[in-house]
Parts: C-alpha cells; sequence; structure tokens
C-alpha cells in the first residue's frame, strides 16, 4: 500500500493561524470517529470555518500564503462535503 505523505503549508496570516488550531483539533476528531452522525456534526464546524477564511477581506492572489490558504481551504470544503454525502448515502 502506498504511502500518503503529509503535506505541511506554513501560512503567515494571523486569521488564518486564529482559526488554524481548532480545524486541525475537528479534522482529527472526524479522522478518530467511527460514528458517522459524529463526523457530520464535526464536518459541518469544520465546513463553516474553512467557508468562513475562504471569503477573507485580505486575499490577495499574488500572494503565496493566500494561494495555500485557498488550496488548503478547497480540500477541508471537499472532504466535509465528501462525509456529509457518505452518511446521507448511509441511511
Amino acid at each position: 500500500m502506498k504511502r500518503i505523505t503529509k503535506i505541511r503549508f506554513q501560512i503567515d496570516c494571523s486569521i488564518f493561524a486564529e482559526h488554524e488550531e481548532r480545524m486541525n483539533k475537528l479534522n482529527s476528531i472526524i479522522l478518530r470517529n467511527q460514528v458517522s452522525s459524529n463526523k457530520v456534526n464535526h464536518a459541518k464546524e469544520l465546513q463553516d470555518i474553512a467557508e468562513f477564511l475562504s471569503q477573507c477581506p485580505n486575499f490577495n492572489e499574488e500572494n503565496d500564503d493566500c494561494e495555500h490558504c485557498q488550496f488548503i481551504l478547497k480540500l477541508r470544503k471537499e472532504s466535509c462535503r465528501i462525509i456529509a454525502d457518505a452518511n446521507v448515502v448511509s441511511f
């Protein structure tokens, strides 16, 4: 089996930093949790944070930190959508 490597971006942004720890905690909870309804609850909160951050008023497309932030948020939102869709299918 191929090993998945974590990609870690260091984002120099006070707005992202304010929410990063909570997003990482929610992600860890989602990955550890076996009950899909619990995953959905945490995924919803994670998705809300990612949606909020993706509307950042300081976004600058020429800033690498902003590019990395948007990339991470896109992945977070997509993974939350997949979790929600999987929960709907499982019932």
